[in-house]
């Protein structure tokens, strides 16, 4: 419980994203090795582990982002725009792996993990 406040300070957000968006890159990497049981179990692990995370700094900078008043309104829309997302990525995920198969979608998602962290990166260095 103590790693949370320290976790939800609007400064440490950026540094939070770009972690887990190298990390997440890593657990893609991770799983172009092959898709044994190890390693699924511990690209499962990081995945839930940046999921967890991700929606907490989301929530942080969501809420910091309105003024009081707003902050319910602005957090339920939040919560409608991850649901929806959600579901429409466990109705793809099935078709996108067949079309695709694992290796050329794990590219993918690599690559763009990397623009992701690139463009976070220069976006702070732009701030700063």
């Amino acid at each position: 419980m103590a790693l949370i406040p320290l976790l939800n300070s609007k400064k440490r957000s950026h540094t939070v994203f770009v972690s887990l968006a190298l990390g997440l890159g890593l657990v893609s990497c991770l799983l172009g090795l092959g898709q044994n049981a190890p390693l699924v179990a511990v690209a499962l692990l990081g995945i839930a582990v940046a999921w967890a995370l991700g929606y907490n700094e989301g929530t942080v900078l969501l809420v910091s982002s309105y003024s009081a008043d707003e902050v319910a309104s602005a957090r339920g829309k939040g919560e409608f725009f991850l649901v929806c997302g959600q579901v429409i990525g466990s109705l793809l995920a099935g078709s996108v792996i067949e079309f695709l198969g694992w290796r050329t979608m794990l590219a993918i998602l690599t690559l763009l993990f990397v623009l992701t962290s690139g463009i976070a990166i220069n976006s702070r260095k732009a701030i700063a």
